[in-house]
């Protein structure tokens, strides 16, 4: 166990936070509040993994997340077409 290197953990949203806040919106019909965005992160599952699985994860969906501590910045510029969560090859 000396000398053997930690992997870092990420928290990853299942369902994705990105799919759960586009669902929202589309049943809401209207722009979500920055009160309903937080309370999506909020009441979301999530699970903690290693920065490997993440990355994996991210490669079956073909898309990064919203980086949850951001949530309600990033969605405003996904709104206006300014962020794109596609994964680049």
């Amino acid at each position: 166990m000396f000398g053997k290197e930690i992997e870092k953990t990420e928290f990853v949203f299942i369902p994705s936070l990105l799919s759960l806040l586009i669902n929202a919106q589309e049943k809401s019909e209207k722009p979500l509040s920055k009160a309903q965005v937080l309370k999506i992160r909020d009441e979301a599952n999530v699970i903690l993994v290693t920065q490997t699985v993440a990355v994996e994860l991210s490669n079956q969906r073909g898309y990064h997340d919203i980086y949850a501590p951001k949530v309600w910045e990033e969605w405003q510029e996904y709104q206006k077409g300014n962020l794109d969560f596609e994964l680049k090859k």
